[in-house]
């Protein structure tokens, strides 16, 4: 359904991909994505224009073009087994399945504060229209941290009423640099199955929010976000316990 839409944008937006040119008014570009296209759907944005990346790794495929036509975020997959501790860091099929959903709901992978045992975050940001559904919603996330059993850190404002939910592990697993290598010495911060459930059990009641008119979905501002802070590798994730100090950079 979004692929006509997309030919009928691309003829008055210019489209461009990694080392092509800006594509003219016969669609040649877009009908050449396609086949990627079909495969992620686009995200809503307010600045009337979609990039899309490289057609040899489908899985960065990102579409964003003008808001007017109808968008909904990728369906958030079941709730995976909750992993004993220490717990294997997230792998790319992982990450394409649960955190890629996320993004679209304006989630997004931040350096921690910590300087002495720095790691990746998943973080958002919930905005409400009063400081009464904030405090119901602070209650929500003691639930899910009671039966969880997994805590995240919470940055609450009071002008707007919102809360920033920063969420890792800190008993982590990374994987093997050699088969040899003893299981202890691999046992690091990091983004796991773990932090997936957290984040997916906080999304699902936010939604609630959302719905009944008390939260602020801030979703359609995920293109503000830059393209690192929403990695859709191990190896990009990974990559973000090093960048450089926290980001104060959330969708807001």
């Amino acid at each position: 359904m979004y692929v006509p839409a997309l030919r009928a944008c691309v003829r008055s937006r210019p489209v461009a991909g990694p080392g092509t040119a800006a594509a003219d008014n016969s669609c040649a570009h877009l009908r050449a994505w396609t086949p990627h296209l079909a495969v992620y759907r686009p995200l809503t944005t307010a600045t009337g224009h979609f990039a899309i990346g490289s057609p040899r790794t489908p899985s960065v495929v990102r579409a964003r073009f003008t808001s007017g036509i109808p968008h909904e975020p990728l369906d958030l997959p079941h709730l995976p087994p909750a992993p004993r501790y220490p717990c294997p860091f997230l792998t790319d099929e992982e990450i394409q399945t649960h955190l890629v959903p996320l993004y679209e709901r304006a989630w997004t992978i931040q350096p921690s504060s910590s300087n002495s045992t720095p790691a990746p975050e998943l973080v958002k940001r919930c905005e409400f229209t009063s400081e009464a559904a904030l405090g119901l919603f602070l209650d929500d996330l003691k639930e899910i941290t009671a039966s969880e059993n997994h805590h995240a850190v919470q940055e609450t404002t009071s002008s707007p009423p919102s809360v920033t939910i920063r969420v890792h592990t800190h008993s982590g697993l990374r994987p093997a640099t050699h088969p040899d290598e003893p299981r202890r010495t691999r046992v690091q911060p990091g983004i796991t199955l773990r932090d997936v459930r957290f984040a997916c059990l906080a999304e699902e009641r936010f939604a609630k929010y959302v719905t009944s008119g008390r939260g602020i979905e801030r979703s359609s501002m995920v293109s503000t976000v830059q393209e690192e802070e929403q990695p859709r590798s191990a190896e990009a994730l990974e990559a973000r316990r090093w960048a450089s100090g926290r980001s104060s950079h959330v969708v807001q």
